[in-house]
């Protein structure tokens, strides 16, 4: 069965954040149930942005976006607790301007895996290319559907790179004054719900 490759699956959150308040002192004032003490900080050699270390999840604030980051497992325990983080963040700092929020998780295919969709694995013929290109190789496909309701989207993104085959499956919640709180309540159905699309999205070839 298809992985879900744990620190490539993140619950996100679009805002003007303030790291200043964001700090370790803060956090382990304000959430001693959940802070680990002591609560070590770490540089994102990727991000270079810090990272505070929650055990199984990493919290890593900018001016623009929180990023709770699942560790080596993406469990419902993990979630939960990324939850009460989020949720508590966001009733301490409530009026901090949020745009968006949403989860994202990451799955990577099998060797011996493909997605069911036929229109997905079809090869495409892209006609009346320029002549300098009539000879190159098709080496990465990305195809997207969004499912829309009034208060979130739902993207469902297939990627082939040669053999290799990837499916994020992306929950974005919006129109809603506590959008944050929101999207932290529904973490973990979310889960569900990308376990359960990756089932029937993804066959054994």
């Amino acid at each position: 069965m298809a992985k879900i490759i744990a620190d490539r699956s993140q619950f996100i959150v679009i805002g003007a954040w303030n790291p200043a308040i964001l700090q370790g002192e803060w956090l382990t004032k304000e959430f001693p149930d959940i802070t680990p003490s002591p609560l070590n900080v770490e540089i994102d050699i990727q991000t270079n942005n810090i990272r505070f270390d929650f055990d199984d999840f990493y919290l890593s604030p900018s001016s623009n976006r929180l990023a709770f980051i699942p560790k080596n497992d993406l469990n419902e325990n993990t979630l939960s607790r990324m939850s009460v983080l989020a949720k508590g963040i966001y009733q301490r700092l409530v009026f901090t301007p949020i745009s968006a929020a949403g989860s994202n998780f990451f799955f990577q295919l099998d060797k011996d895996e493909e997605f069911s969709s036929e229109e997905v694995e079809k090869v495409p013929v892209i006609k009346n290319l320029p002549n300098n290109l009539v000879d190159a190789s098709l080496t990465f496909r990305s195809i997207k559907h969004t499912l829309s309701k009034s208060d979130f989207n739902t993207n469902i993104i297939y990627e082939i790179k040669g053999q290799e085959r990837s499916l994020i499956i992306n929950f974005e919640h919006s129109n809603s004054q506590n959008i944050m709180e929101k999207a932290a309540e529904f973490l973990i159905d979310n889960f569900n719900c990308a376990n359960n699309l990756a089932e029937s999205l993804i066959v054994r070839n």
